[in-house]
């Protein structure tokens, strides 16, 4: 069973179909591509666990996997449990996916995090962002793909910022955390049997809208993946994982970096989006949605990543539109030798909206070479060559 439909479970499904998996999918209807790639599929809220649950059992389900989002992981977890799956726990994949929870356990386990507090009303933001002092984030405990979450830069902003974020929430609280300034990157890892197996950071390319919202990745962070940064982020790595309790999962990981001492923003007990997994795939040559599925199936040989060869350079970027319109059809054609992928996921007659959120992206590239800078330069060439094009290709709509 595969929770979710979208784009970031599109090759999953069709990794574990190439597997001989038989594939069903649960998600809420929607123009999702992985409907046309299961082998079942049912039209079904992936955060109604019991829903899911009865799918699970009545289909018989030997694995349970997703990948890219937050919100089915609490589900996921319940059937992990009910059934007795591999997986991260119920108790572990609600903590990761509230982000309340997430703080208070990292608080306990002595995890570098921002300072913290819970507010249940604007009265109570305003006194939150006085006693962390400014700036500030105002986030939603229970969302993901950076929707919910506002930066305020005086008390003036607080009313706004809460009127904005409590729509994508259904908890009657938001967190307050001080906006930590300094390097913002990321990591991906995987606990398996209770031993962490690798640990990957990457830099993340962030476009800046009511908040930061990743448009791509490049890996390594540093070129050099023993030194001083990457060990202190394996360290607080490994310490969020058992603070959380997270066993058999992919781990996506928010992270900044201030006087070379990395905080631990939040993690989630999924792989992360926008490439992610590809990139992993990339810098240790092997397939990384094929961990994933084994992961969850427990096949898995943990020598994996100790057997192959790492540090592959490469960089992922999103393919976003300035502007909202309808997509007349039109694919620019590019070509590169370092272009590893490039697709749009428009179809001719779509609606396009302008990036604010991870959601509203409209492709991406992937580009490998001999460094990092290498990657990046080129990647960003060949992102404004399809960006010049594909832009008069989006109709405006009144």
């Amino acid at each position: 069973m595969i929770l979710g439909a979208g784009i970031y479970q599109v090759p999953l499904i069709n990794k574990a179909r190439e597997l001989g998996y038989r594939v069903i999918v649960c998600s809420t209807p929607g123009n999702y591509p992985g409907f046309l790639l299961a082998d079942k599929v049912y039209y079904t809220d992936t955060t109604d666990k019991e829903g899911c649950l009865k799918i699970a059992i009545k289909e018989k389900i030997k694995a349970v996997c997703t990948s890219g989002t937050d919100v089915a992981i609490p589900t996921l977890g319940y059937i992990v449990d009910s059934l007795s799956l591999r997986g991260p726990s119920e108790i572990s994949s609600v903590s990761a996916s509230n982000k309340l929870l997430m703080k208070e356990a990292f608080a306990k386990y002595g995890v570098s995090t921002a300072a913290f507090t819970v507010a249940e009303n604007v009265e109570s933001c305003i006194k939150a962002v006085d006693e962390i002092g400014l700036p500030c984030v105002i986030k939603i405990v229970d969302g993901s793909g950076s929707r919910g979450v506002e930066i305020v830069y005086s008390v003036a902003d607080v009313n706004d910022a809460y009127a904005r974020v409590i729509p994508y929430t259904h908890k009657p609280y938001v967190i307050v955390e001080k906006y930590l300034q300094g390097v913002e990157m990321g990591a991906q890892a995987l606990v398996y049997d209770g031993k962490l197996l690798f640990v990957m950071t990457h830099s993340d390319e962030i476009h800046m809208g009511n908040t930061g919202v990743p448009v791509g990745h490049s890996v390594p962070f540093h070129e050099n993946p023993y030194d001083e940064v990457n060990e202190k982020v394996r360290v607080e790595i490994e310490k969020a994982v058992r603070a959380l309790g997270i066993d058999n999962s992919a781990i996506n990981a928010d992270i900044m970096i201030i006087n070379n001492k990395p905080y631990v923003l939040e993690i989630g007990a999924r792989c992360g989006a926008t490439c992610l997994a590809e990139l992993v795939g990339i810098y240790y040559g092997l397939d990384y949605y094929e961990v994933l599925i084994k992961t969850a199936t427990g096949t898995l040989n943990p020598d994996i990543f100790a057997k192959c060869k790492k540090g592959q350079p490469a960089t992922a970027l999103l393919v976003t539109s300035d502007k909202n319109g309808i997509f007349d059809g039109h694919r620019p054609n590019i070509s590169h030798p370092n272009l590893v992928d490039y697709s749009l996921d428009c179809k001719s007659g779509e609606h396009i909206r302008r990036f604010l959120i991870g959601p509203d992206r409209i492709g991406q590239i992937i580009v490998k070479g001999n460094s990092v800078k290498e990657t990046r330069e080129i990647g960003y060439q060949i992102l404004g060559q399809i960006k010049n094009e594909l832009m008069s290709h989006i109709i405006d709509v009144l």
